[in-house]
C-alpha cells in the first residue's frame, strides 16, 4: 500500500480523533460504525449518510459532524484498499493548488 493513511482504524473502521470527534469510518464492514441517517446512492454506487462511531472509552456512539460518502456496501475491506491504492498511484497534482 502506497496510500499515507490507516483503512482498517480509519477509513473502514473509524476512530475517534485527538478532539474526541469521530473522523473516518466509510464503510460499515466492521461492528464500531453504523447508519444514523440513510441519504441515498449515487449512480456510482456511493452511499451518502449520517453515520455513528462508536467510542470504546466512554462506551459511547458518537455523531459524525458532517455528512459522511460510504464506499459501495458490497465491498470488502481489500477492495477499498486496492481502488484507494490505485486511485492514489494515478492521482495528478491541481494545476493552480498543489495542496489538492
Amino acid at each position: 500500500m502506497t496510500v499515507p493513511i490507516d483503512f482498517d482504524n480509519h477509513i473502514i473502521g473509524g476512530e475517534i480523533n485527538r478532539r474526541g470527534d469521530p473522523v473516518g469510518g466509510h464503510s460499515t464492514l466492521t461492528p464500531t460504525v453504523r447508519i444514523s441517517n440513510d441519504l441515498g446512492v449515487t449512480s456510482n454506487g456511493v452511499r451518502k449518510n449520517n453515520i455513528e462511531i462508536f467510542n470504546s472509552r466512554t462506551n459511547q456512539w458518537l455523531p459524525k459532524r458532517y455528512i459522511n460518502t460510504m464506499f459501495p456496501e458490497w465491498w470488502t475491506g481489500n477492495r477499498i484498499k486496492v481502488e484507494n491504492d490505485t486511485a492514489y498511484k494515478l492521482r495528478t497534482q491541481h494545476p493552480t493548488n498543489q495542496s489538492k
